[in-house]
């Protein structure tokens, strides 16, 4: 403690975008990928053995999400123990995250608004309260799946409420504590998601659909930040996490001749500890590429151009592709026949990534600059030390 009784600043401390680096890119691009496959290959018709073990594969891609998830917790709690006991901790957190996802996400939803002006049939598809409230996930919970044009925004919601709450969780974590307390609220969050699942058959709502489902994978993230901060070099952590790649590889690949062991639908009951499972495989991956050197296999592949690159602009892409996605099936553009599902995969990337590149340069890059001009956690450490 210092004279003024706040906690000493972590000294450790420094800008964020100065420790990135692109093993973590390229995840995130992996991450956005697998979303945009299992999209593309939705409805696709699979006549063969294997045209079948294809299709269970690409649809078993909307893991991509758990590993955004996963990926999440790690990057944000490491960037909140860095910083926590900091002057500002709460506001400079705050005020970061609010120019790096607010300004696209309400432009996005402003042009959305406007075309409901124009096309009264919008106005009656799109949840505009729950999307302006981020609470599409709950939306999910209590009317089922929506079928609209915004319906993977759920999973905005829940990263959202899990910024909102996670900063004051870990301000009070005693630190020597971190990763055992951080560890006992999984174990406790698992059971919760059994019992609401349990609940929510006998009710009729999807109450762990797209908001208990996943907070796991978020703190399973942040148990490896801590834990990663505390043991930054691990041997045992790296092969424990390439023991479970391996295990997850030839589980997945059985899963996929036997399609409904990958079937998220299914996945109720004792099924429920399936997500689990996935955002552990999640947490492997990321876990092997930190206590990796960079020069390893696994780095190298995950830094490659065109993953980093995808990585960069993944949070525009993830808001974009869907709209038009749903666009292209209205066209016609879509088919049903498993020969064109990856070309129309590889045309919706390319779009995707043509209007996020827009994005990047009109919203998020100036408010990116804004964020680190006025918020830059550098400074703040400066400041603290000073």
């Amino acid at each position: 403690m210092n004279p003024a009784g706040q906690l000493a600043p972590d000294k450790s401390a420094e800008s964020p975008r100065e420790q990135r680096n692109t093993h973590l890119d390229g995840i995130r691009g992996l991450a956005i990928l697998l979303v945009i496959i299992c999209h593309s290959f939705g409805d696709v018709r699979s006549g063969s053995l294997l045209t079948a073990a294809i299709v269970n594969l690409a649809d078993f891609c909307w893991i991509g999400v758990d590993l955004f998830f996963v990926l999440s917790g790690y990057l944000i709690t490491g960037i909140l123990l860095r910083t926590r006991g900091q002057p500002g901790y709460f506001r400079t957190f705050y005020m970061r995250r609010f120019l790096r996802i607010f300004p696209l996400y309400y432009a996005f939803i402003g042009v959305l608004f406007a075309l409901a002006l124009l096309k009264p049939v919008l106005r009656k598809e799109i949840p505009f309260a729950w999307l302006v409230l981020y609470g599409v996930n709950f939306e999910v919970a209590l009317r089922g799946w929506p079928w609209h044009s915004v319906q993977h925004f759920w999973s905005l919601s829940v990263e959202e409420q899990f910024y909102l709450v996670w900063p004051a969780f870990i301000a009070i974590l005693p630190r020597r504590k971190t990763v055992t307390v951080i560890g006992i609220a999984i174990a406790g969050f698992i059971v919760l998601r059994q019992v609401t699942d349990y609940l929510a058959m006998r009710s009729g709502y999807d109450l762990v659909a797209y908001f208990l489902l996943h907070i796991d994978g978020l703190m399973l993230g942040a148990m490896l930040a801590a834990y990663h901060r505390e043991k930054p070099a691990s041997d045992g952590m790296r092969r424990a996490g390439l023991f479970t790649l391996a295990a997850m590889g030839i589980l997945v690949a059985a899963g996929s001749v036997r399609g409904k062991a990958l079937n998220w639908r299914d996945w109720h009951g004792a099924a429920c500890l399936n997500y689990s499972l996935v955002a552990i495989a999640a947490a492997a991956l990321i876990a092997v590429s930190v206590y990796s050197p960079g020069g390893a296999r696994i780095n190298r592949g995950l830094s490659a151009r065109p993953l980093v690159m995808l990585g960069k602009y993944s949070y525009a892409l993830y808001i974009f592709h869907y709209p038009l996605d749903t666009i292209f099936r209205r066209l016609g553009l879509h088919s049903f026949s498993i020969g064109w599902a990856l070309p129309y995969a590889a045309m919706l990337t390319a779009s995707s990534l043509a209007v996020a590149w827009v994005s990047w340069r009109v919203i998020e890059e100036p408010c990116i600059r804004l964020k680190d001009q006025f918020f830059s956690y550098k400074n703040k450490a400066r400041a603290a030390a000073a």
